[in-house]
């Protein structure tokens, strides 16, 4: 289902013995736009200790009671490794998580979801573990990283990074949800071709008038398959 990230922030992680906390923002791969991890915050059960979760460890959704039900135990959660709040994204951070639960260090989208469907515990096995090193990627970005980028088209600024669309059944960026600064609206990630992190921009290839003129988001209202196509409809390009 496509769902925004503040509503799935509102999720609680629960693992096999016991809730663990909520998601505060999410990794993801800028090329692909696939998330490959949650950073959870543990609250007054761990203090000062900020989780790794892969998606391939969430079971089947319980939607009436907002949990992420995980094929883990809050001991698992304890004993992993932590994220220092000022450590940069980067895949030295992917190998680290990759050791220690045993997913690849760096996941396609088939990759992922078959790995969430198959896995059926923990294990570090030699097939299990990450397939190789693999340099620091500038790539790997957090959701709360851009938050507040301002979107740059070629004929000037349109608006700032506010929120994702998020497909929480192959854990996938569908959207961006972008404040004009009069109304909000959806913008496929595909359009980004450059970040600029120093100067917290986000270029597309889009003029300033096609994204501003774009049908507006309400965020009161789920994002279905009708919505997704009539916006890839509008922008010209196949959902």
């Amino acid at each position: 289902m496509l769902r925004n990230s503040k509503e799935l922030r509102e999720y609680k992680l629960v693992a096999s013995d016991g809730e663990i906390g909520h998601s505060l923002e999410f990794y993801f791969d800028d090329r692909k736009w696939i998330i490959q991890y949650f950073i959870v915050d543990t609250g007054s059960w761990l203090k000062n200790h900020k989780a790794i979760v892969s998606p391939s460890l969430i079971l089947e959704p319980d939607r009436a009671k907002r949990e992420f039900p995980l094929k883990i135990t809050r001991e698992w959660i304890n004993t992993s490794p932590k994220v220092e709040e000022e450590t940069p994204v980067s895949l030295q951070k992917k190998r680290e998580m990759g050791a220690y639960d045993g997913t690849p260090a760096y996941l396609q989208a088939n990759e992922l979801f078959e790995i969430g469907r198959e896995k059926q515990g923990v294990e570090n096995t030699e097939k299990n573990k990450p397939r190789k090193k693999i340099a620091d990627s500038p790539h790997l970005r957090s959701t709360g990283g851009i938050t507040g980028y301002a979107i740059k088209a070629a004929d000037g600024t349109i608006g700032q990074i506010e929120d994702f669309i998020i497909d929480d059944d192959k854990w996938v960026i569908r959207f961006l949800v972008v404040d004009t600064g009069g109304k909000k609206v959806l913008l496929g990630p595909e359009w980004i071709i450059q970040f600029d992190s120093k100067k917290r921009t986000a270029q597309i290839n889009l003029p300033r008038q096609r994204v501003t003129d774009a049908p507006e988001y309400d965020p009161e209202q789920a994002v279905n398959m009708e919505m997704e196509n009539r916006m890839y409809e509008y922008y010209g390009s196949p959902a």
